[in-house]
């Protein structure tokens, strides 16, 4: 979901997170929203393009919105996303969180933190990106999309910073690396 985490720092406890690459979850939001609506970015042009898409202001620092914010991933005034707390909560030895993209490393984390071994449940891509059959009509969409027409925005700056203490965290564990073909 994209909901804003609005933690009460008076209350203990344990927060459960997965960020994804910004690139990676833009081309994602584009795919769903060309072939449902557009109204979760309160846009109206059908014809929208990716990079016009990932300009909206509804689009710019949503994971460090989430975070920081008391406004969900797609407002308009997200309350001036924080991104010197983003990297500080993380940091946090009560914040797990895991990367989209590395989920296999991401499971094996979230065991060696909480307990338990990895299942084969746990380690299905059950929602693949554009690899799905029901909506190649729109694939066309994302043909010269590129890396380079995201916007620097602090999202893009937080998810580097987020790799590295995952990178830390996955060596401290000995997950770095893991594939699940090692279940």
């Amino acid at each position: 979901y994209h909901w804003a985490l609005n933690l009460d720092p008076s209350l203990p406890s344990t927060v459960v997170a997965t960020f994804r690459d910004p690139y990676l979850r833009a081309r994602s939001a584009f795919m769903y929203t060309a072939h449902h609506d557009l109204r979760p970015m309160k846009a109206d042009d059908p014809n929208i393009t990716f990079e016009e898409y990932v300009n909206l202001p509804q689009m710019k620092d949503c994971q460090v919105s989430m975070l920081t914010s008391n406004k969900e991933c797609y407002a308009l005034n997200k309350n001036n996303p924080n991104i010197t707390k983003a990297k500080e909560l993380i940091r946090q030895p009560n914040f797990f969180f895991g990367i989209t993209e590395r989920w296999d490393e991401t499971i094996c984390l979230f065991h060696k933190w909480f307990g338990g071994e990895a299942q084969p449940y746990e380690l299905r891509n059950n929602r693949k990106t554009t690899t799905n059959s029901r909506h190649k009509k729109y694939h066309h969409m994302l043909d010269n999309v590129t890396r380079e027409m995201m916007p620097e925005d602090l999202d893009t700056i937080f998810f580097k910073d987020a790799e590295k203490v995952f990178d830390e965290r996955l060596k401290e564990t000995g997950c770095y690396g893991w594939s699940s073909d090692e279940t």
